[in-house]
């Protein structure tokens, strides 16, 4: 080698050992698709508690939900779309109430944003993205009030990031906003003016501000998490600052921003485009007591990882708890976990499972496909919790 390429190598090295490693010393637990995923248990401190709708009170139910929240003894479901549906329903599977949008001139609200509870105050608010107010009920679904909404940086209409959280030292709302690529940290009274201002920019790429992606946070313990959708990295919010904590997911998450750029930063064009390549995509990365879950797409069909100490203890699409099975998508709110399945899907894998207790997904998979579904109005919802 010549001393000019010689000092040209150390010139390079020099300049990549100069570049931010923050990213490189992050924890980092790639949940690695399995082939033939097999049925796992949930770790012995988890209960479970099922609530089934008969057909009934499952009229009232538009379809299976992202969004949910638990209120004292009753699920609360909340169905964007169509028709801006709200339903509280009991634990012992009865629907106490339901709102949707437009019911009422003055006492509701033509398109939820997000609906978030103060369970201290206990209040449901459901944030109007269409008329920027905000409309509060109380837990019985009382109407109490609606008031505008300050405008965020001129973009009322993403609400998608709002949440809750009581942590000494923080306000109590988030709201995130597109225009500016912010998150506005409000007071309880959408003051803007003592707010604190969160920038979107990750402290391993100075300049550069990841898309909005219906962001959200997650309070664990006394910390402030925050994660966007999508995306394989948890933060924890220090200050006015995102510092990422640890990488979790089961993608290469350049490979993720490729496509987001060349989906022209749109979020969910990346995300067909993911699809449509096989790409495997995490869906969220969510911290609760001493586990991370991590939900997550694989060839169009989702599934569940638990991660404890950096390690994947469990990742599947088929569980048993407390005796029970079930299949499909498990969402997080809160320390909860919700599984949705129909009446009949149930029961039948219920049978099954007892039958064959040694079958994998694919197999529970194809015998679930045999069941006749278009008559079956029943739901049944599992929800999940650490003791």
């Amino acid at each position: 080698m010549s001393l000019k390429n010689w000092y040209s190598l150390c010139f390079v090295l020099f300049l990549v050992s100069c570049k931010d490693d923050s990213l490189m010393e992050l924890p980092r637990v790639i949940v690695n698709p399995n082939p033939n995923y097999n049925i796992e248990e949930f770790p012995d401190n988890f209960s479970s508690k099922t609530i089934r709708l008969v057909a009934s009170e499952a009229l009232k139910i538009p379809g299976f939900v992202r969004n949910f929240e638990i209120i004292d003894s009753n699920l609360m479901l909340v169905h964007p779309h169509p028709g801006g549906i709200i339903n509280l329903v009991k634990f012992d599977g009865t629907v106490s109430w339901s709102k949707q949008q437009n019911e009422h001139p003055f006492q509701s609200y033509s398109g939820i944003g997000k609906v978030v509870v103060d369970h201290v105050d206990e209040s449901i608010f459901v944030y109007d993205f269409r008329e920027t107010k905000r409309v509060k009920y109380d837990y019985a679904g009382s109407f109490i009030k609606s008031r505008p909404l300050p405008i965020v940086h001129g973009d009322v209409e993403h609400f998608d990031g709002a949440a809750f959280f009581n942590i000494e030292g923080y306000p109590n709302l988030a709201v995130g906003d597109l225009a500016d690529q912010k998150i506005e940290i409000l007071k309880m009274d959408d003051s803007i003016a003592n707010s604190s201002v969160i920038s979107y920019s990750y402290s391993y790429k100075e300049g550069e501000v990841p898309y909005y992606d219906n962001n959200d946070f997650v309070v664990d313990g006394n910390k402030l998490y925050f994660s966007r959708n999508y995306d394989d990295t948890l933060f924890v919010v220090t200050g006015n600052k995102l510092e990422p904590s640890i990488i979790c997911g089961v993608f290469d998450q350049a490979r993720i921003e490729e496509l987001r750029a060349s989906s022209s930063g749109n979020a969910y064009g990346a995300l067909q485009n993911a699809y449509n390549q096989n790409i495997p995509v995490t869906s969220y990365v969510a911290p609760s007591s001493n586990f991370i879950y991590v939900g997550y797409v694989n060839n169009l069909t989702e599934y569940f990882a638990i991660v404890k100490d950096n390690k994947v203890l469990t990742n599947s699409n088929l569980y048993e708890i407390d005796g029970k099975y079930i299949f499909g998508r498990i969402d997080y709110r809160n320390g909860w976990l919700l599984n949705q399945m129909r009446g009949a899907e149930y029961d039948f894998l219920q049978k099954y499972m007892l039958e064959n207790p040694t079958a994998t997904y694919s197999q529970a998979k194809e015998a679930l496909s045999t069941v006749y579904q278009s008559s079956d109005l029943e739901y049944v919802y599992t929800l999940i919790r650490k003791r």
